[in-house]
């Protein structure tokens, strides 16, 4: 005899024996613990009889008891039975991923009576008949289970897609420089799990150490789509940040290198302190290292370089292990001139010899910026601030002169130009020029302004030197000004003493007064400065100044005025002796310039030997280009910008020449200058242009040939009585701020000028004719 089974079916419980009894046999079953027992009636062999909510037996819940079965009286014992529960089934799902992504699923089923039959739909997949399939697509899959006893479940599952890659962790970021999209990130890709390689939605700059480099990454956020090999991606947005753009070094000088030897420089600014700089071309790359600037950098071949800030601790790794550029920092080119052969020096000092001993000892002082002609060559040197010079020069036989001033007696050379030989045994050489002064004491001004214009703030520069080589008394500078200026500054100053051969600067500032009907006014201007210690000459103890105010204004100009001031256009050949030179600057860019730098080629009509610098606004350098180039270099000048300091964003240098003593009348003497703004291109100026002419009747004769109508004009202007030698001249109209608004050629006895866009206020028509002779009148325009 088998043991009995069971099983629960809602609240019915199933008995079934596996014997084999006649039709009507009855059978008892007992519960043991209990002592219930339920009878039921064979209806054929191996029939199962169930209790159900009609008969007397049930077990809740469902347990195991103990039973023992009666059948025809006797009684046998048939172990346990147990319970078993409805047939029920449940799927656990495993999807894919980016590492492996097939997903697989498995069926859980409870009670029923095994074993049990699996099908899976749809399709076919791995592991068919059985509890669990694999490798199986994203979708759902449905699984029917029947038991033993013909009993059927069905349950669904779901494979999922794989999931994304991991939001990236980023290595290195860098900002733009001057570019909001030219940001820089590195995706560490070991964070984003997936299968390697990796592709990008944008272009790269490659990959190293596990790192790869994505550009182009702006501020406002650039989208970036990351997708590996099995095709998970991830999708997110990087955002970038934009730092300025720096300036690279500015290039003050460069000495050409000699012979085709390493023995050129360049010296670059500005004063950094402690600073390093990268030096390379083809065929040359170092680094310089330096605790103090300007920084000047040798053993240079000839040729052309870049030059950078360098930082050997690189902070940012972008290099190899030895520094790479300072971030966001421009670099400067420069090209070492190279000079047809070996190359010397020559240097030395101008200096005033007290005891006339032909040595520099003692109370001797050197003598500041004057210049020294070196021939053959048509070159030149200049003297510093102490009286020092030096200059370049290829190996060869010269001859070397200062240019003494007036009341300077030479000591040593006693007269003429020194010789010198520089070879291959001695390429250097010094020349000393000792010079006895002769004047006791003498003082002198000079005036320099900003322009006027109604509204705004304007200054004027008085600028005292002491041109003998003996300390001064006392000294005392007194300012008069025009008294419908607002809000004056202090216009007196005081000095205990003003060294030999010194010189100071002092501003004077006032505003003026916001009317339109001042266009036009004459602001005067006179300094006066006295000193304790008698002087011979006191004719240059005071200045005249005088500032038309005007509507507008070129903040960067060069500007010449004559030595009788009888003309701003003219050089009286009969009256004047010299000319007076100021280039005026303003820094009109958004942030301070670090370093101002004037080049101003000398026009041959000018005694290039006489120059006398008459003041400054800042501190300077003077020095020699190429030629006739003569350079002034304000390092380290911090000059604000207008729009945050208007009076203080300005600045001159101011200088005096005279013309060479075979000047012709009719001859144009003209200047330009070139002013550079840290490392920007330069501001050009209109050329100063001055007439030669001789003074006596020449303007009383000339004015009344030309005749205009109307006068004041408004729109247009006629010009009338053009003769038969003016037509093939030329016609300029200049403005009171000395600019040419017309220029152009005469071709008819009559001319009509177009003044439509020019401002109101005074004008002066020049006529040059076919025989150089000048022409001019003036009239006002009046809106």
């Amino acid at each position: 005899m088998h043991p009995c089974r069971s099983k629960k079916r809602g609240a019915s419980l199933v008995v079934r024996t596996d014997l084999d009894w006649p039709t009507g046999w009855e059978a008892h079953l007992h519960e043991l613990d209990t002592g219930q027992q339920q009878k039921f009636v064979s209806a054929t062999p191996s029939d199962q009889a169930t209790w159900g909510s009609g008969n007397v037996y049930s077990t809740t819940p469902p347990t195991m008891k103990r039973f023992y079965f009666r059948a025809l009286s006797l009684f046998l014992l048939l172990g346990s039975l147990q319970a078993y529960a409805d047939l029920a089934v449940t799927i656990s799902v495993n999807s894919g991923n980016c590492t492996y992504p097939y997903g697989n699923m498995s069926a859980n089923v409870t009670g029923g009576l095994p074993p049990y039959d699996f099908s899976w739909s749809p399709g076919n997949p791995s592991g068919q008949g059985t509890a669990t399939i694999s490798e199986l697509f994203p979708g759902v899959y449905t699984v029917t289970v029947t038991d033993s006893q013909g009993t059927t479940v069905q349950a669904s599952g779901e494979v999922m897609p794989p999931g994304g890659l991991n939001e990236p962790q980023y290595g290195q970021i860098l900002p733009g420089c001057d570019n909001p999209c030219g940001a820089t990130i590195q995706v560490m890709e070991s964070s984003l799990g997936g299968v390697p390689p990796y592709s990008y939605s944008v272009i790269t700059g490659g990959s190293q150490n596990g790192a790869t480099t994505i550009g182009g990454i702006c501020a406002d956020g650039t989208g970036i789509t990351i997708t590996d090999a099995i095709g998970c991606q991830v999708s997110f947005v990087a955002y970038g940040t934009s730092y300025p753009l720096s300036p690279g070094p500015l290039i003050l000088t460069a000495v050409p290198a000699c012979g085709g030897q390493a023995n050129g420089s360049v010296t670059v600014g500005p004063n950094y302190g402690q600073a390093w700089y990268r030096v390379h071309n083809a065929t040359f790359d170092n680094v310089y290292a330096f605790n103090v600037g300007p920084y000047t950098i040798g053993g240079l071949p000839a040729g052309e370089y870049n030059v950078g800030l360098w930082d050997p601790s690189d902070p940012l790794g972008m290099g190899t292990g030895d520094g790479w550029w300072v971030y966001c920092t421009e670099t400067s080119t420069f090209t070492v001139p190279s000079l047809p052969g070996p190359c010397g020096s020559i240097a030395g000092r101008m200096y005033h010899d007290a005891d006339a001993d032909c040595v520099f000892n003692g109370f001797d002082i050197g003598l500041p910026y004057r210049v020294l002609s070196i021939e053959p060559g048509d070159q030149y040197a200049i003297t510093d601030g102490n009286g020092h010079y030096q200059r370049n020069l290829d190996l060869g036989a010269y001859t070397i002169q200062q240019a003494t001033m007036p009341d300077e007696v030479a000591v040593c050379p006693v007269s003429g130009p020194a010789s010198f030989v520089l070879d291959n045994a001695t390429p250097l050489d010094t020349v000393d020029f000792a010079n006895l002064s002769t004047v006791p004491h003498d003082l002198s001004v000079t005036l320099n302004s900003t322009s006027a214009r109604p509204g705004f703030g304007t200054m004027v520069w008085m600028t005292v030197v002491n041109h003998s080589a003996f300390p001064s008394g006392q000294v005392d500078v007194t300012l008069s000004y025009d008294p419908l200026l607002l809000n004056p500054s202090n216009a007196a100053w005081s000095l205990p003493a003003l060294g030999p051969y010194g010189a100071v600067t002092y501003s004077f500032t006032a505003n003026v007064p916001a009317d339109i009907g001042l266009l036009g006014t004459v602001l005067n201007y006179g300094v006066t400065v006295t000193n304790t210690i008698s002087e011979a000459n006191t004719a240059n103890n005071t200045a005249l100044h005088d500032v038309t105010i005007t509507a507008s204004y070129d903040p960067n100009d060069k500007l010449g005025r004559t030595s009788s001031g009888a003309s701003d256009q003219y050089y009286f050949l009969d009256a004047d002796d010299h000319i007076d030179y100021t280039v005026r600057f303003q820094n009109t860019g958004t942030a301070a310039a670090e370093t101002v730098v004037i080049r101003d080629v000398i026009d041959t009509d000018l005694e290039l030997t006489s120059i006398e610098i008459l003041g400054a606004s800042h501190p300077f350098t003077p020095s020699f280009g190429e030629g006739r180039e003569l350079v002034f270099t304000f390092a380290d000048i911090d000059l604000p910008d207008s729009t945050s300091d208007l009076l203080g964003s300005q600045g001159f240098i101011s200088y005096r020449m005279k013309p060479v003593n075979t000047i012709a009348a009719g001859t144009l003497i003209e200047n330009t200058a070139n002013i550079y703004f840290d490392f920007n291109p330069p501001v050009i100026t209109e050329p100063s242009v001055l007439v030669a002419e001789f003074s006596t009747g020449s303007e009383d004769r000339n004015t009344q040939k030309l005749r205009i109508a109307p006068n004041p004009a408004s729109d247009q202007l006629t010009v009338w009585h053009l003769t038969e030698n003016m037509i093939g001249g030329n016609l300029r109209v200049i403005g009171v701020d000395g600019r040419a608004v017309v220029n152009t050629p005469i071709t008819n006895d009559r001319m009509v000028l177009d003044l439509s866009t020019f401002s109101a206020g005074l004008y002066v028509l020049q006529v040059r004719d076919i025989d150089q002779r000048m022409h001019h009148t003036n009239f006002v325009i009046s809106r």
